[in-house]
């Protein structure tokens, strides 16, 4: 006869769906600092309410994006118990002049994106921004516990942030995080060698997909989907994660609420792998859950034309 424990071990394991929202109600507050560029940079602040020592993600958002982007990502970050703040870097369209926001969409004039390294100082003055930002709106944050993220434009300052070497530029990472995700960052091309990632060591989780390019248009370097795998495949192992994304374009299901070009449709069920793979990944780290760890480690269940990949 089998004893009970052997017999609870035979039932089928339940898991946490984590693309579905969380348990803490949450707010939203919109803010702005004055970088050491002199800039003043306007900052949406989305922190989950009655949250004690909750954990802090700093989202960088893409070229001509703004804080008010990503919200089905950071909503349910914040559910889960996530500070998320955003920063709204210079290449923003919002707030520019119709010549400024032709000039910056056409993708022909090269100042339009700013430098990346005033994109890492914004990061960094994010975090320390972080304390007094919690004290004035009422709600916890703990910056020893953080995970710098972005999308595209935003995932190169994110692989900067983190360590990444340019071929030129000499960039101060932001070392005081635990981890990074990279959603469509950039791989070996006109700004990373080869020999770029070989500094990565800390937890990282990279998203892509099929159809995750923009071409070759204006001074915008061209990116193939196979060459966003190298932040993952370059990079020493250890706690690395790559989210696969099947026929997924730019903007990976719809995370960024809004189309432009090569965004790609909507896809619910796409969006939901990657809101549950992010989310899994942020638990695992910043808060040490154990089931979000054993979830990874199984795959999360995600659709079968999905990849969840760990090295």
């Amino acid at each position: 006869m089998l004893s009970l424990a052997v017999l609870i071990s035979l039932l089928p394991m339940t898991q946490t769906d984590y693309s579905n929202p969380g348990t803490y109600n949450f707010e939203s507050v919109v803010t702005e600092f004055q970088s050491t560029s002199g800039r003043m940079v306007p900052v949406r602040i989305t922190f989950p309410i009655n949250c004690p020592h909750a954990p802090l993600i700093v989202f960088s958002h893409g070229y001509l994006g703004s804080e008010d982007g990503y919200r089905s990502l950071t909503k349910n970050w914040a559910s889960y118990g996530f500070v998320v703040i955003q920063p709204r870097h210079a290449d923003s369209l919002t707030g520019k002049s119709p010549e400024e926001r032709r000039r910056a969409a056409s993708f022909t004039d090269p100042t339009a994106f700013g430098d990346p390294r005033q994109r890492v100082d914004e990061v960094r003055e994010c975090v320390d921004h972080a304390a007094g930002w919690a004290r004035q709106y009422g709600f916890s944050a703990d910056t020893a516990r953080l995970v710098v993220a972005g999308h595209s434009y935003g995932g190169l300052t994110t692989e900067l942030a983190a360590g990444a070497k340019p071929r030129r530029l000499q960039v101060q990472p932001e070392r005081r995080a635990l981890g990074y995700m990279v959603l469509s960052g950039q791989g070996i091309g006109r700004m990373f060698s080869e020999e770029s990632f070989s500094s990565l060591t800390k937890p990282m989780l990279v998203v892509s997909g099929d159809n995750d390019t923009l071409g070759k248009i204006g001074v915008l370097p061209d990116q193939n989907p196979i060459s966003r795998k190298d932040p993952f495949l370059l990079s020493p192992g250890g706690n690395k994660w790559l989210l696969w994304l099947k026929d997924a374009h730019h903007d990976l299901g719809g995370m960024n609420d809004t189309r432009y070009y090569k965004s790609g449709p909507h896809d619910e069920e796409m969006l939901g792998a990657l809101k549950g793979t992010t989310t899994a990944f942020l638990l695992s780290l910043l808060k040490s859950d154990t089931a979000a760890q054993q979830a990874m480690r199984r795959g999360l269940n995600l659709p079968s034309q999905h990849q969840l990949i760990s090295r």
